[in-house]
């Protein structure tokens, strides 16, 4: 499913501060109805050249990021629902994303292992889904961090306050 595009700025505080805005949000914001607390998981893909990791290390104007992505409980991690393949590409401040289905559970996708040949094919699925550029791309970092969620009630704005983040492996290739 597509999105238009939005709006997305981030800003970065250190370990120290994130509880101090975690008080403040709570103070000035309502936490987001249906998502305030969850743990998020990514597995993210890239070519054997490395040029996503090259655009999000050059911070270039123009990025492209794929991603299995799931969910889970934002205080125990546990896994929950499907995991997404998620095509996010930046330009500036603007962003699009495309979901596709990756037929996989939150379950399975936390159990694999980054050299798993069944990873490796789910960007097939977006071959599939008109994106021929995905065809070489390989699983390359799992990342795992709490997200929590607040709506600012003058502006209607989500605020997320992501911390805790944790690299839980890397591609042994």
């Amino acid at each position: 499913m597509a999105r238009g595009v939005e709006q997305e700025t981030k800003f970065v505080l250190d370990r120290l501060r994130a509880p101090i805005a975690a008080s403040w949000l709570t103070a000035c914001c309502r936490p987001d109805a249906d998502h305030p607390d969850n743990r998020v998981t990514s597995i993210y893909f890239d070519t054997p050249d490395g040029r996503a990791l090259a655009e999000k290390v050059n911070s270039d104007f123009l990025k492209t990021k794929v991603r299995l992505r799931w969910y889970g409980d934002g205080r125990s991690g546990q896994p929950a629902g499907s995991a997404m393949l998620e095509v996010k590409r930046r330009i500036g401040r603007g962003r699009r994303k495309l979901r596709v289905d990756s037929g996989w559970s939150g379950e399975r996708a936390a159990a694999a292992a980054l050299d798993d040949p069944a990873l490796a094919r789910l960007p097939l699925r977006l071959v599939a889904a008109g994106l021929p550029g995905c065809r070489t791309l390989r699983p390359l970092v799992r990342i795992a961090y709490r997200r929590r969620r607040w709506v600012d009630p003058a502006s209607g704005a989500r605020v997320c306050l992501d911390s805790d983040i944790l690299v839980e492996g890397i591609r042994p290739a």
